[in-house]
């Protein structure tokens, strides 16, 4: 992996881009029944309780991502695309809820939207004709470091068969997609669902607590039968 500012001087020659964002998905049908939208459209604050309590770890997972926009992300495409040749053809694919969200400002960087379909019959009829413009290179957009929520969309886009495949992050990393890559990435998206450390930490305070909250038992009981001892002494004098 590399930072998007440290390696200037490097120059992709690619000339046709597809770039695809999604926002970061967590447990998005869990939310939407809870709440009635996904965790990154949500006024978590503003819920009552209950619902704060069955939605905290998809509350926790958001905060420890801080995930990026995607404003953010276009900036930093655009930051990205003086390393490519001049007349570089950059699209840009998004999920059906942001196919309003490009600003008249990053029109110039965008050569054509693409918007996902609801339907599956009008998604592959896109995706489709997206396979038939032959573009050399996709991007995906991770708004996260990891990509959380990303394992439909990366199957989908793969099934393309674009040859050349990077990830730029929301870290300003930029990193190729490959099989290794990928693999690293699958895994670390693991972790962070099943929270390995965390339960790890968990477990390791409930053996320990275990012989101390013994020790404490025993130590109660030998002050009681102490005291009892004494009690008994001064009734017999």
């Amino acid at each position: 992996m590399m930072n998007l500012r440290s390696e200037p001087s490097q120059t992709f020659i690619y000339r046709k881009a597809l770039c695809v964002f999604q926002p970061l998905r967590l447990y998005p049908s869990w939310e939407t029944l809870i709440a009635g939208i996904p965790m990154d459209g949500l006024a978590f604050e503003k819920l009552p309780p209950i619902k704060k309590a069955l939605l905290w770890k998809s509350r926790v997972m958001y905060s420890r991502s801080n995930p990026r926009d995607l404003s953010y992300m276009l900036n930093l495409l655009r930051d990205f695309e003086i390393r490519w040749r001049d007349e570089v053809q950059v699209d840009l694919l998004l999920p059906f809820s942001l196919s309003a969200s490009v600003s008249e400002t990053q029109e110039d960087l965008i050569h054509k939207l693409w918007v996902f379909p609801r339907s599956l019959a009008e998604r592959n009829e896109m995706l489709d004709e997206i396979r038939g413009l032959n573009f050399d290179t996709v991007v995906f957009l991770f708004p996260d470091p990891i990509g959380l929520g990303w394992c439909r969309t990366e199957r989908i886009i793969a099934r393309l068969g674009i040859p050349n495949r990077y990830v730029l992050n929301g870290r300003k990393r930029f990193f190729e997609w490959d099989t290794r890559n990928h693999r690293k990435l699958i895994w670390r998206r693991i972790l962070e669902h099943v929270w390995v450390v965390e339960t790890m930490l968990a477990v390791l305070a409930v053996i320990v607590s275990i012989p101390l909250a013994i020790y404490d038992g025993l130590m109660k009981n030998s002050h009681v039968v102490a005291e009892g001892g004494s009690v008994d002494r001064g009734k017999r004098q």
